[in-house]
């Protein structure tokens, strides 16, 4: 299966609560022995989750990419190109790929069949 998780604000424990989820989606689909593929898609405040300088977050995120290869983070291309406008440094967690736009992306991967999860 493929699952895309949204997020969208910057509320810390809404945040936590998102990989949370992606967590134990990935650690059932491993133990139950079925392929999974999950990606977390980050626009606005929720941007923050895939900030390198977020020690909590960056660093829980990468021992999850570690374990789970299938795990991957996209981040709305408008929303770093606005901070960046803005004067702020967007450092995002390694593996990010920036996409044109979150709902671009999410658009797309519905085409593609995936199951769409607002965090």
């Amino acid at each position: 299966g493929k699952v895309l998780v949204h997020v969208s604000s910057a509320d810390r424990a809404a945040l936590r609560s998102a990989v949370d989820e992606v967590e134990d989606l990935l650690r059932d689909a491993a133990s139950g022995g079925r392929r999974l593929e999950v990606a977390i898609v980050a626009n606005g405040p929720g941007l923050d989750l895939l900030r390198a300088d977020d020690r909590e977050f960056s660093t829980r995120l990468a021992a999850l990419r570690r374990d789970h290869p299938s795990l991957g983070f996209v981040a709305c291309g408008q929303t770093v190109n606005r901070r960046r406008a803005a004067g702020h440094a967007v450092d995002l967690v390694p593996g990010t790929v920036v996409a044109t736009s979150a709902l671009h992306e999410v658009v797309e991967r519905l085409r593609a069949g995936w199951i769409y999860v607002r965090a």
